[in-house]
């Protein structure tokens, strides 16, 4: 009898143990099989349940706009980005709780959320809950939350089944995970694209967003307008708990109604319930503030009625640094910043905005002109490109000028010129322009703290725009 139910026993633990194998798969290799979405979702909840050896001052938290709007890299070099496209401020919430039970509170927290995502309470459990985010206790709040203000989570949650989900999400059951593992061996390469875009994530600071110069067509769309502004019950009482948390920590709390363009209006109805809210949910709390950024933007700053495009970003952030002098300060790009502002040097379409991201920092931009004789270079470069206090410079090759950032002299470059190129290099990096190039403008964008060539770019310029569109 004994000899039987041993057999069972080692027959039960056998049977079970490809079952543990995959749950400790689940556990330790997520990135082997998350889809790309969840990737942001699994950064952030790395990020919030990690000791950092840094003390974050400044959070920015909220939704795909928060995300798009706040760019760390021209913030300070303390500020992190722990914005989710998506989420609601039930998400919030947790983000910030988990985030302070492993981390020094910050001194200061923007949060933005689009009416959108307050107004609807089909929020972001699944999503988060597929990489981990809430354990039990979390859980249990946010079933008691929902059955208390009666929320319709229809649409994302089946609360009949809700304890059964998440306890499955929370011990990592392999059910749940097959379709994303089957995807993955189909694909064959997710594991080394997910660490490609979590490097990103990393250089961006946490700022995970669509990064494009698109602009908005207001031609195919509709005026945006809005009429009333309300917040769901559930929604309104993480909003409160999450105030609370702030007060609790003493952190200045900074809740940011970010521009919108002139395409879009607002009744008084709208304005009168909006400010009426805040004032009622930051009531009695003298280091917290709503802030509406009422300016109508150009069109020209945004790629969709809602979310603004790199230049309408960096209109915004320094607009935001101009307002908070005392939290952001005026300083130039550390090293780390000047990586992050290397990618978007790289994915800029004009050059006119090549100046707006070096400001202040220790880069050289080198134009070769190759305009027409009567087209006097200074003189394009003052009205259409000049941006900070610096002055377009010749060099000792004919043609060549050189503007840097910070005002310094020209130095660190490499020079060579034969018949056909001019040959620069810059610590390991090489690059040339041709003497004899077809385009307007060739310019090469140096990285001088890094000691790197970031680009080699190519304009012609625009006359009836007035503008010089990179063609590379």
């Amino acid at each position: 009898m004994k000899k039987t139910k041993l057999n069972l026993l080692i027959k039960c633990i056998l049977v079970m143990v490809p079952m543990w194998a995959m749950i400790a798969f689940i556990k330790l290799y997520p990135l082997a099989f998350t889809g790309r979405d969840s990737v942001i979702i699994y950064w952030n909840t790395n990020f919030i349940n990690t000791h950092h050896k840094e003390d974050y001052k400044v959070l920015i938290m909220g939704d795909s706009v928060a995300a798009t709007c706040f760019m760390p890299e021209y913030l300070s070099e303390d500020t992190i980005n722990l914005s989710i496209a998506g989420s609601s401020m039930l998400d919030g919430y947790y983000t910030l709780k988990h985030y302070l039970k492993n981390n020094a509170a910050p001194t200061d927290i923007f949060v933005t959320y689009m009416d959108y995502h307050l107004q609807q309470d089909n929020i972001f459990w699944r999503a988060s809950s597929l990489v981990g985010k809430y354990t039990f206790e979390d859980n249990k709040e946010i079933y008691d939350s929902i059955m208390a203000t009666d929320a319709d989570v229809s649409e994302s949650i089946n609360m009949d089944n809700f304890w059964e989900e998440a306890i499955q999400y929370v011990i990592g059951y392999p059910g749940k995970y097959m379709n994303a593992i089957v995807q993955a061996i189909e694909e064959g390469d997710r594991l080394e694209a997910n660490k490609k875009l979590l490097k990103k994530i990393d250089l961006h600071s946490g700022r995970y967003c669509k990064m494009v110069n698109d602009i908005y067509d207001i031609a195919n769309s509709n005026r945006v307008g809005y009429g009333e502004f309300f917040v769901t019950d559930l929604q309104d009482l993480y909003y409160t708990r999450f105030v609370e948390l702030c007060a609790e920590n003493d952190i200045r709390l900074h809740i940011v109604k970010t521009p919108s363009s002139y395409y879009t209006a607002y009744t008084e109805k709208y304005e009168k319930q909006i400010r009426e809210y805040y004032a009622g949910l930051l009531g009695g709390y003298d280091n917290m503030e709503f802030v509406w950024y009422r300016d109508e933007y150009f069109v020209e700053w945004f790629w969709d009625n809602a979310h603004m495009n790199q230049h309408g970003s960096y209109q915004f952030t320094q607009r935001l640094k101009a307002d908070y002098p005392e939290i952001f300060g005026n300083y130039a790009a550390t090293p780390r910043q000047m990586e992050t502002i290397n990618a978007d040097i790289n994915i800029e379409n004009e050059l006119s905005y090549i100046f707006k991201w070096i400001d202040k920092s220790n880069y050289t931009v080198l134009l070769y002109n190759n305009l027409p004789p009567d087209e006097k270079i200074n003189t394009l470069y003052q009205v259409y490109l000049h941006y900070n206090d610096q002055f377009l410079m010749p060099t000792d090759i004919p043609n060549l000028y050189y503007v840097t950032g910070d005002g310094a002299a020209l130095s660190g470059i490499n020079f060579a010129v034969d018949d056909k190129n001019i040959n620069l290099q810059v610590g390991s990096d090489l690059t040339s322009i041709s003497l004899a190039s077809k385009y307007d403008i060739t310019a090469v964008i140096i990285d001088n703290s890094n000691g790197t060539i970031v680009r080699t770019t190519h304009a012609n310029y625009n006359f009836e725009e007035g503008s010089f569109h990179l063609m590379d």
